[in-house]
């Protein structure tokens, strides 16, 4: 080992050797550098030389050796930066994004908002930033069972969103090699609190004259009145009645289409009016026939219709909260229907609901219009006396 001092005054730290080269069977002369003086102490440039020595007596190039351990260190580097790309494009909260994408183009606008405020609310804020192949049952368990510890716990959200999750985890496997294994697939449902029962509030058959004479008598606003009254008559589901349109009532037919988009069957849905149901739109269209919406909001009619809490406010203010809730109606409706034994699969098609029946729904796909038809002439007839 010597130093070299190059004519500009810089002094260098060499160690000039000779290796056989066992490929070629020579001997070759070699210089390896082990930094510029006073950089590099004589205490360092001697360990440096010890180490090259120590390799020389084992037969191994120091040179050769150097270029070894650059390339692993690169290649470390490289797999590092791979390896935080990976954590970072695989989280949880991209995968559930990008499963969300996918999946909610089948989805009512409804639905789409509420499955990802599940998510946001109860999993991303501890999962988000986590890698997916990271993420165990027990990450996941200690979350559910959290949400279960609260006061009065939303046990049925607590369901659907391990239902979402462990969605989510089957997307990944299905779509990326980087997990075999389902973490929420194997937490079951026995797992948790039972969701009580609720019973749900609807009106007995011989309850209806006695809202039917509130409604009559109930002097706030008018939209609310007459869509309330019209909800008794044709029991569809709230908001298939709040976003109604003039668009979709064919005068003519007497017959009230509701679009499929919101409908949970994602299906049209037809309505046969009764006399009754036309007079109470008529007296709509005198109120709201130049709105797009037939159940037009007060404060902005141009645009909105009713508000969500309108019914349930009204049936409080005239007394009937207690008794019945918009729902309910649809209760009360099918109670009567069966009690006098009109066709179930009429009662069923006209409540929009779909056959449990797998088997049975595909061999009987008719419509029953005509008997539907009568059906809700018998009703409004029935509520009128």
């Amino acid at each position: 080992m010597y130093v070299l001092v190059r004519k500009t005054g810089s002094k260098l730290w060499q160690h000039q050797y000779n290796f056989k080269d066992k490929e070629k069977g020579v001997w070759k002369k070699r210089v390896l550098s082990y930094g510029s003086y006073p950089n590099v102490s004589l205490r360092e440039a001697r360990d440096k030389y010890y180490a090259t020595t120590e390799l020389l007596e084992n037969g191994i190039d120091p040179i050769k050796e150097k270029a070894r351990i650059a390339q692993e260190e690169a290649d470390k580097q490289i797999k590092e930066q791979l390896e935080k790309d990976r954590l970072e494009k695989f989280t949880f909260e991209k995968m559930a994004h990008e499963w969300h994408s996918i999946k909610s183009p089948e989805w009512s606008d409804k639905h789409k908002v509420e499955v990802m405020s599940s998510l946001k609310r109860f999993m991303l804020p501890k999962l988000g930033k986590m890698p997916i192949d990271t993420i165990t049952r027990k990450d996941i368990m200690d979350i559910l069972k959290g949400i279960e510890n609260r006061p009065n716990p939303p046990l049925t959200a607590l369901r659907k969103v391990r239902q979402r999750v462990e969605s989510i985890f089957w997307y990944v496997i299905d779509t990326y090699e980087i997990i075999d294994n389902n973490p929420a697939a194997n937490i079951k449902s026995t797992s948790f609190k039972k969701v009580p029962v609720q019973n749900l509030r609807a009106l007995k058959p011989e309850e209806l004259p006695e809202l039917m004479e509130k409604i009559d008598s109930y002097t706030g606003f008018i939209t609310t009145k007459l869509a309330l009254k019209t909800l008794v008559h044709t029991f569809v589901r709230h908001s298939e009645l709040r976003y109604a349109q003039w668009s979709e009532i064919d005068w003519d037919k007497h017959m009230w289409t509701i679009p499929k988009e919101r409908m949970k069957a994602d299906k049209d849905h037809l309505v046969p009016l009764s006399k009754q149901v036309i007079e109470i739109l008529r007296e709509l269209e005198s109120i709201n026939g130049h709105y797009p919406f037939i159940f037009a909001s007060n404060h902005k009619p141009n645009t909105q219709p009713i508000s969500e809490n309108a019914i349930l406010v009204m049936l409080k203010n005239i007394g009937m909260w207690q008794k019945t809730t918009a729902h309910g109606l649809r209760s009360t409706f099918s109670s009567l229907a069966n009690e006098q034994q009109i066709n179930p699969d009429v009662i069923e098609r006209q409540l929009a609901h779909s056959p449990s029946d797998k088997v049975r729904a595909a061999y009987n796909r008719s419509e029953y219009l005509p008997q539907r038809i009568e059906l809700m002439q018998w009703y409004s007839d029935w509520i009128d006396k």
